[in-house]
């Protein structure tokens, strides 16, 4: 096949991609924004969520869309126990990022372990059957479009609760200064749960999205944190916007390296290392991420601020 025609399925492909990894990434990049540590955890959001959605869809037999309802919600409110329980307790303790970042290693790890223990370590598979069929050039099948679909009306709706609504303002005003939205008679609790709620059920979402095309391992959600760190990075840590740019320009970089990779005869899965070269790159340019809004790493060892991780 000549390579000019794989460049529109290529370009189909990165879509695809981009719009999971955006849905990853979003989760990860609100909670930095407000608690100002990275939750290494929500690789085991993503593994807890891709299991639970075949739980629902292929062993009880109720439907791939029930499993994705059922694995948002279900995600979600592990997010959101795990902070009640466990992080929030721990920032009146201990604080600082080290702790709640090393604690969410820790925390992600032992949760993989209890996933393992609970569905195995073996390979599993959607019942559900995704049949191909082609649109003009590209062969596409449903769980792509449906991916592409509910990529796009989850960042909608993000795009107008965080512009539109009390609660947006009041999740940007804990962000940037807890003590004013104390002040102002919100509670930041309440804030921070929702997110933690949000972004673990968009994790969540993410790994059934993946799993769907791919089949579920205990490795889905690591696997796919690499990529959600570096999505993070290159878009500027906590900027939601710069997140989904982020997120398609890595998509289409991955990508579209594999075409040319087949070109040179090289081994297909050099198109990561290639991603990740072309975010390094980038960052040399845009060492605060593409919209400026990432954190310089010194100035945060030397002028630590205080934020709603820190919050009683």
């Amino acid at each position: 096949m000549n390579i000019l025609e794989l460049l529109p399925q290529t370009f189909f492909i990165s879509i695809v991609d981009g719009s999971i990894f955006a849905l990853a990434t979003i989760g990860f990049s609100l909670t930095y924004s407000l608690l100002k540590f990275p939750n290494i955890a929500q690789a085991a959001f993503i593994t807890f969520g891709a299991y639970t959605a075949y739980t629902v869809s292929t062993a009880w037999n109720l439907g791939f869309e029930a499993g994705v309802a059922v694995a948002f919600v279900a995600t979600g409110l592990l997010g959101a126990f795990s902070y009640f329980a466990i992080f929030r307790p721990l920032a009146k303790r201990t604080p600082g990022f080290i702790a709640p970042t090393v604690t969410s290693v820790g925390y992600g790890l032992a949760l993989t372990y209890i996933i393992q223990q609970v569905w195995g370590r073996n390979q599993l598979y959607f019942s559900t059957i995704f049949r191909s069929f082609s649109v003009s050039i590209f062969f596409v099948n449903w769980i792509q479009l449906g991916t592409m679909a509910l990529a796009a009306a989850l960042v909608l709706f993000l795009h107008f609760l965080l512009s539109s609504t009390k609660f947006g303002a009041a999740m940007r005003a804990t962000s940037s200064n807890i003590d004013l939205v104390r002040a102002s008679g919100i509670r930041p609790t309440r804030v921070i749960l929702f997110v933690w709620f949000l972004g673990s059920a968009l994790a969540g979402a993410a790994g059934v999205l993946v799993a769907g095309q791919a089949g579920v391992t205990p490795a889905i959600g690591s696997n796919l944190l690499v990529t959600v760190i570096a999505v993070a990075i290159f878009a500027g840590i906590g900027s939601f916007y710069g997140v989904v740019a982020a997120a398609f320009v890595l998509s289409f970089a991955e990508n579209f390296s594999i075409p040319i990779l087949i070109a040179l005869g090289q081994p297909v899965y050099y198109s990561t290392a290639v991603a990740y070269i072309v975010v390094i790159l980038a960052m040399l340019y845009f060492p605060s991420g593409i919209s400026g809004s990432g954190p310089s790493i010194f100035g945060v060892l030397r002028r630590p601020r205080k934020s709603a991780w820190q919050q009683k």
